[in-house]
């Protein structure tokens, strides 16, 4: 009897164990965080962290990780769509720490899974850290660290996200981007150069699940998860300030309209100089790199790169060409007034049009005329 009650014991305890080991596997948990400082964290972040027999304490998978010692290199990559990114293992409070220590607002999504769903995602995950599997080519809207998320999260729950698929969400791919770049004038201004024409479509809510926010509100209403705050940021969360993007264009504008008055060769020659830069910025990125959204930009009949030799031109040339520039920004910005093309193009399309306007208005010398005798500093 006693060695029947000492069996029936150990049968109690290794039951409980087990139980408690499906328990700990269970425990699945979705962290989202608020935007950083650098222009890598401006979109927030998310992770996904599970506790299981082997890590009690939570183990968040984090598939944002990347060599970030090299910025410069870093953003022509993900520019040329040629960045890669892979996914890291971290201990729960390790993470936590991190992020507080960054005062990022973290907040956390218990999600409960069945012991099935739990075991799928756990395989999942595994299956991410093998060799040859760990990494992927980062895309800002279509695959990074959240969209990581997200694809396990519904894989998991039967496509319980998935059904975002057909709602609209609202704001363009434009308007999303603006949002998070809008307390810095540069990084918007280089925005509405970079940008083209596929941002200013609306995505629906489950490609909008790229942004950690959206995700956040999408697994609370689809799964019934309601977000905790596990640490609130102290410091003020910066507020759009004064200047903007449209200031940035605006005072271009100007600076060019005052450079293009003074009807002096140098003095035109830097009004091209600042066009035909821009030109050969837009059309440099639109044909290295991969990505549609930066190939597909509008703005190539705007910013010309040709405007570099606006300084080598002279009389009937000279007046030729800048009447040619201020018709194509002019119809450009036309063609976005009429809706023909949703790519914003007026602010651009002002500054050209600044810059070339007071050769465009000059008498157009006859063909036969004398030689333009101007002096080197003439027009």
């Amino acid at each position: 009897p006693r060695a029947s009650t000492r069996l029936s014991a150990a049968a109690l305890t290794l039951a409980a164990a087990a139980a408690g080991a499906e328990a700990c596997a269970q425990e699945v948990e979705v962290y989202t965080m608020g935007p950083g400082a650098d222009v890598f964290s401006r979109f927030g972040h998310a992770a996904l962290c599970v506790r299981d027999a082997e890590s009690p304490g939570g183990r968040c998978y984090n598939y944002g990780t990347t060599d970030f010692s090299t910025p410069g290199p870093l953003t022509w990559r993900v520019l040329r769509g040629e960045a890669l990114f892979w996914v890291s293992t971290t201990p729960r409070d390790v993470m936590l720490a991190w992020y507080a220590a960054e005062d990022r607002t973290v907040w956390r999504q218990r999600v409960p899974l069945s012991p099935d769903a739990a075991a799928a995602l756990a395989r999942r995950l595994r299956d991410d850290l093998r060799p040859g599997s760990r990494e992927y080519v980062y895309h800002h809207f279509r695959d990074n660290c959240t969209t990581r998320v997200r694809d396990h999260l519904d894989a998991v729950t039967l496509g319980a996200l998935r059904g975002a698929d057909d709602v609209p969400h609202g704001p363009t791919w434009r308007a999303m981007v603006r949002a998070g770049f809008a307390d810095d004038p540069g990084l918007l201004a280089a925005s509405a150069l970079l940008l083209g024409r596929p941002l200013d479509a609306a995505p629906t809510r489950w490609e909008a699940m790229f942004l950690p926010a959206v995700l956040r509100a999408e697994v609370s209403r689809r799964l019934g998860v309601a977000p905790e705050v596990v640490h609130a940021r102290r410091a003020p969360v910066p507020a759009p300030g004064a200047a903007s993007d449209v200031i940035v264009f605006a005072a271009l504008a100007a600076a060019l309209a005052l450079l293009s008055l003074g009807r002096r060769r140098p003095l035109r020659a830097l009004a091209g100089l600042v066009t035909g830069a821009l030109g050969a910025l837009v059309w440099g990125l639109s044909l290295a790199s991969t990505l549609p959204e930066l190939r597909a930009n509008d703005l190539r009949a705007v910013l010309l790169p040709t405007d570099l030799a606006l300084g080598l031109l002279r009389g009937r040339s000279l007046v030729l060409y800048a009447r040619a520039r201020v018709v194509m920004a002019l119809v450009a910005s036309a063609l976005h007034a009429l809706g023909v093309t949703p790519q914003p193009l007026h602010a651009a399309a002002l500054a050209v049009v600044a810059a070339m306007l007071p050769w465009a208005l000059a008498p157009s010398p006859r063909p036969g005329a004398a030689p333009d005798k101007s002096p080197p500093n003439g027009p």
